[in-house]
């Protein structure tokens, strides 16, 4: 949100009251920016799957590093941390460098913060092995702070002002999907292969994704060569958006400021209190209190995230079918 209310630069477009349509006859054939939005799907999926999967993976860690659960939770804490510390700067430094460049370092520095966490036993010594599975999660959070506010600042570039509601509900169906993912897969990778293979085979394969995402995608739609024009023109009705515009402090602060983004935020810290207490503590509960095993927990662990998952897509293709049934009766 606030990456899309720097992008007009701070004037009345929060991405809540703008009220341009996408105009009808936009809204049949193919277009490059569904699969801009294909991967900002699978960034959105494969980074929830990598930050989940040590609340997963702790039920063996514990047992096997000498870890309290006190300390597990310090883990967690890590990231949650610099993950909220970096948000802002994150989205600035994205505004600046451009989606493409900082979307490729997001993913190589999870897969790298993931591979950390796995090695940590192997690369430090009994004594400072928290320390270094501190720093992982840590750079954890850091790297993926910036994942949704670039994610937002791209679809502000790339979909007609109309839409950029349901494109931000169908990415959070994304995240919610990772993490249901997360729980059933980890769990079942940890039984077979420990919990260090269980990391390492969530995270790698995502370099696929960042790879493609660096060859396939560019900032701005103009930037693209298979862009045709009248998919470009479907953007003219978005709000302008001045490039050389400074980015000051002042700015910054107006955005912040301004009643709906406090709102939002209000909302937001409500709702991520009760969200990351399910996905870091629901599974080890089920396990610890319940007396499930991994799987059985694994499963049941990922029931709400799928729920989530379904409201959020439901809320996306909400607006998109509104405009759709709007566009038959004309």
């Amino acid at each position: 949100m606030l990456t899309a209310a720097l992008l007009t630069n701070g004037k009345q477009h929060f991405g809540l009251v703008v009220r341009s349509p996408v105009p009808c006859r936009s809204m049949s054939g193919f277009r490059i920016r569904t699969r801009i939005f294909a991967m900002l799907f699978a960034f959105a999926f494969t980074g929830y799957v990598q930050r989940s999967s040590v609340s997963i993976a702790a039920e063996r860690m514990m047992p096997e590093l000498g870890l309290t659960q006190v300390q597990i939770g310090w883990l967690f804490t890590a990231f949650l941390l610099t993950y909220s510390v970096f948000q802002i700067p994150g989205a600035l430094v994205g505004q600046v460098l451009g989606a493409r460049r900082i979307l490729t370092a997001i993913g190589l520095v999870t897969v790298l913060a993931s591979l950390l966490t796995a090695a940590a036993p192997l690369i430090a010594a009994a004594g400072v092995m928290f320390i270094a599975l501190l720093l992982a999660r840590s750079l954890l959070g850091a790297a993926q702070s910036a994942l949704f506010p670039i994610a937002s600042g791209t679809i502000r570039f790339w979909f007609p002002v109309g839409a950029w509601a349901s494109g931000q509900g169908l990415i959070v169906t994304g995240l919610w999907l990772g993490a249901a993912t997360a729980t059933p897969l980890v769990a079942w990778l940890m039984q077979g292969y420990g919990w260090q293979a269980a990391l390492v085979i969530t995270s790698v394969p995502s370099l696929l994704l960042v790879a493609l995402w660096y060859w396939f995608a560019r900032d701005h739609p103009e930037e693209h060569s298979m862009v045709s024009a009248a998919e470009r023109a479907e953007l003219h009705a978005n709000p302008p958006y001045d490039p050389g515009a400074p980015l000051t402090a002042r700015r910054v602060f107006r955005v912040l400021a301004d009643p709906q983004i406090l709102r939002i935020t209000a909302s937001y810290f409500i709702m991520n209190y009760v969200f990351y207490l399910v996905m870091f503590w629901s599974f080890l509960y089920l396990v610890q209190e319940r007396h499930l095993s991994v799987l059985e927990s694994g499963w049941l662990a990922s029931l709400p995230f799928v729920v989530a998952g379904a409201a959020s897509a439901a809320g996306g293709i909400s607006p998109w079918t509104k405009m759709r049934s709007r566009c038959l009766r004309s």
